[in-house]
């Protein structure tokens, strides 16, 4: 009987480990692959996750990480505008972040599983019972999950939102180019939109996001590529100079609709509570704030503050009280994203207002903590 389980070893997964190791509960991580691994991802995090982070004890001087101090907003025909970010942030590669962080999870005194999928997730009264592929049943007190975007256990639960259509195809390269060190880009084009950031050893993550069926009628994403993203002058520019590094990854089925936080009363943190889009460049910081919120109402009920019904609803009232306003901003901002006449108009008044952009770009972004 473990303290804690927590299922899925992403940076949401991680930080609640590291954050209730230390805190001396006894946790196991369960995560379907190994480290280090690459993910689809835009691999810039805001900078309102910086303390907390180094209370956990992870410093990104350790990684170095590229910070990130300015954003530029590109319409479809190349006109772009730029805003200095509030907080600014860091860009880094999953493939290092993950890896550090699961290091320091280690040390921390976390048990970990790896290379190991769940499979059912049961609750018996006073405990879970968790199945793990070619595994004996474990057992644990409370569950975590942060199994992703969109998984096999979320179909096994009968979440709601895996009921609906999940159209958008989010693809992931690297590219070798003189791009700005500081600077994160958001580039827009029919259909979808891409952002560029330099990460920890120069080269620049370049991610997109865009519908499947688009992709599949162009006949695959090299022509795709070519007659859709190259649409956008600067985009095309910017590829168009640049080495392209293998592989390119892709993750489809990608939904942004509304998902509950606590299910089958498993708490859920990172993608598995709620999907912010891509265009806002926070969801990775949101991921390990609800970490923080989890990690602090777990700890409360063993240590018998609150009962196992009031930590969920207290878990449930703090990560909306943090998220809500920000999912309710970046799904309304994404829906001016990959429609070239709205996006075009947009970017062009945000020329004449400049004074527009920041506060803006603050309704998606969180305060330090």
């Amino acid at each position: 009987m473990h303290d804690i389980i927590i299922i899925g070893g992403g940076l949401a997964g991680l930080t609640a480990t590291i954050h209730l190791s230390k805190e001396g509960f006894d946790v196991l991580l369960v995560e379907k692959k190994t480290y280090p691994q690459h993910k689809v991802c835009g691999e810039y995090i805001s900078n309102e996750v910086l303390p907390y982070l180094e209370s956990l004890g992870a410093n990104i001087k350790d990684i170095q990480a590229n910070q990130v101090t300015r954003f530029q907003l590109y319409a479809p025909s190349g006109t772009f505008i730029e805003a200095k970010l509030p907080l600014g942030g860091f860009g880094i590669r999953r493939y290092t972040f993950d890896h550090y962080l699961y290091k320091l999870a280690c040390d921390s005194g976390a048990q970990t599983l790896l290379n190991s999928k769940v499979e059912a997730v049961q609750f018996k009264g006073d405990h879970f019972e968790v199945q793990v592929q070619r595994q004996k049943p474990l057992q644990a007190k409370i569950v975590l999950g942060s199994f992703g975007k969109r998984s096999t256990l979320d179909k096994a639960l009968n979440r709601p939102f895996f009921q609906k259509p999940a159209d958008y195809l989010g693809v992931k390269f690297y590219i070798k180019v003189d791009f700005p060190n500081d600077l994160v880009a958001l580039y827009n084009f029919e259909g979808g939109y891409g952002g560029a950031v330099e990460v920890e050893d120069g080269t620049v993550d370049i991610a997109y996001l865009t519908r499947h069926d688009q992709v599949k009628k162009m006949g695959g994403l090299q022509d795709y590529e070519k007659q859709i993203l190259w649409k956008n002058p600067a985009f095309k520019t910017l590829l168009n100079q640049s080495e392209r590094l293998k592989p390119t990854l892709t993750i489809s089925n990608i939904s942004f609709k509304p998902k509950k936080q606590v299910q089958d009363h498993i708490l859920m943190i990172g993608d598995a509570a709620g999907m912010i889009p891509p265009l806002a460049g926070n969801g990775m910081a949101m991921g390990i704030h609800a970490a923080k919120i989890a990690s602090e109402v777990v700890s409360d009920f063993f240590q018998k503050k609150m009962t196992r019904i009031q930590m969920e609803k207290e878990y449930q009232k703090k990560w909306s009280q943090q998220f809500a306003y920000r999912l309710f901003w970046g799904r309304h901002l994404h829906r001016f994203m990959g429609k070239p006449a709205l996006s075009e108009f947009s970017v062009r008044a945000l020329q004449k207002m400049p004074f527009l952009l920041p506060p803006i770009v603050r309704q998606t972004h969180g305060k330090l903590i």
